[in-house]
């Protein structure tokens, strides 16, 4: 309740250990090859054990053990932006990012596999929840897994509305967020 993880553009990680009345700015090494810390990083997820991932440009992905006090860069192979990202059931990895980009890996970052969306809509998005997996992005894309991420179903909203975030309500619904608010939750 006490331990708090930010983290934003420029590498910005921020942690706190007082319940947020006061931050700490962390460094960050260089990713391997580079000779800054100057990734913009998108969005943090937890896995089961306590690990932290932050999803970065350049298809990196962010791991930290320690409440974010360090941090490891695992290479997905992927080149472009990941925005997302959710550890899933049996441990594995699914992230997500910019033209329709969805990959799968074990939890030490390697094996990463893409999994075909057949979309070019960036990825905004991705929860799970005991076997369900929802992943959410631009242009209406809406995925569902409800066998752990072995396999998907598109079903995209209605409107087409571009979807910035999504949850796993009771009874798993999902409930979608997009710039003009709350949608209503998804029907089964």
């Amino acid at each position: 309740a006490r331990q708090g993880v930010a983290v934003g553009l420029w590498s910005l990680v921020l942690t706190t250990d007082d319940g947020g009345q006061t931050w700490r700015e962390q460094t960050l090494d260089a990713p391997p090859g580079y000779g800054r810390a100057d990734l913009n990083l998108m969005g943090l997820f937890a896995d089961a054990k306590g690990g932290l991932y932050a999803t970065a440009e350049r298809g990196q992905l962010l791991h930290s053990v320690d409440y974010g006090q360090s941090w490891r860069y695992l290479d997905t192979g992927y080149e472009g932006t990941l925005w997302s990202g959710a550890a899933l059931a049996d441990g594995s990895l699914l992230v997500g990012g910019q033209r329709g980009t969805l990959l799968h890996g074990s939890a030490d970052g390697r094996n990463w596999r893409h999994v075909p969306l057949q979309s070019k809509s960036s990825v905004t998005s991705i929860v799970a929840a005991r076997r369900q997996v929802l992943i959410a992005g631009l242009d209406g894309l809406l995925v569902r897994s409800r066998d752990g991420g072995r396999s998907f179903q598109r079903q995209d909203a209605e409107d087409g509305v571009s979807l910035t975030a999504a949850l796993l309500a009771d009874g798993d619904s999902p409930v979608l967020f997009s710039r003009r608010g709350v949608i209503a939750a998804q029907g089964e």
